[in-house]
């Protein structure tokens, strides 16, 4: 793991056998260094009621553990668990920046695909096209990234879609190259959005897809609800022209 010497860490651990960190409450640091561990094996557990917001530098060499049980791990920079270390998510909510906030993280470690219980939360401005305002995640690892749990998307911006206008944005990559397993990942659609993954660039490039319909038709919808989705998109137009 790296440090950038600012001194700033909300945690730092010079060294010790087994550093064990155990996460209940807020500690942050902004989306600065919020823990720093230069040696020894790293254990960190972030529980129902914890929150971890800011950048993580464990150790090389080291069989690091990030298991997330429950809470929300905002992350800055890095995720560095160490290039021996593993990220167990088991009902944490890893959100790139915070909600509301692009950000890219890189990650360090190997990704477990042992549990689906997880969520990632991230911001995307919803445009026609590609999107490049989005959060992302960078994979540094030395196996293909199994990414599971749920994709929560939450649109940002200011950008105006009509019914049938669609797009993508890149919302992971893997620097070492290894092609992305995403079957254990679903994506929450939403009564006007639906989304679906795909990979470009030889599969080490993964992709959210979006279409907007503000009347779909497997949903249930009255005339009122019709008219409403149809003045939408009248609206839209409007303000495009």
């Amino acid at each position: 793991g790296q440090d950038d010497g600012s001194g700033n860490e909300a945690i730092y651990v010079l060294g010790g056998d087994v550093v064990t960190l155990d996460i209940n409450g807020t500690v942050s640091n902004d989306l600065n260094n919020v823990i720093t561990v230069e040696d020894g094996q790293t254990l960190i557990s972030l529980g129902d009621t914890g929150t971890l917001r800011g950048f993580i530098s464990l150790a090389d060499g080291e069989k690091n553990f990030f298991k997330g049980f429950g809470g929300t791990l905002e992350t800055g920079n890095q995720l560095d668990l160490g290039d021996s270390g593993t990220y167990r998510n088991q009902g944490t909510t890893l959100s790139p920046g915070g909600e509301g906030t692009t950000h890219t993280t890189q990650f360090t470690g190997e990704w477990s695909s042992d549990y689906t219980d997880g969520t990632l939360l991230f911001d995307v401005e919803l445009q026609e096209g590609e999107s490049d305002t989005r959060d992302f995640l960078i994979f540094e690892t030395t196996t293909s990234p199994r990414l599971n749990g749920t994709l929560d998307i939450n649109p940002i911006g200011t950008t105006l879609m009509n019914s049938g206008d669609s797009g993508f944005a890149g919302i992971a990559n893997s620097d070492t190259l290894n092609t992305f397993e995403y079957d254990d990942l679903t994506v929450t659609d939403t009564a006007t959005v639906d989304y679906s993954f795909k990979t470009t660039f030889a599969g080490t490039v993964l992709n959210v897809t979006y279409e907007v319909d503000y009347t779909p038709d497997d949903v249930s919808l009255g005339v009122n609800e019709t008219a409403a989705g149809d003045y939408i998109d009248d609206l839209v137009t409007a303000r495009r022209e």
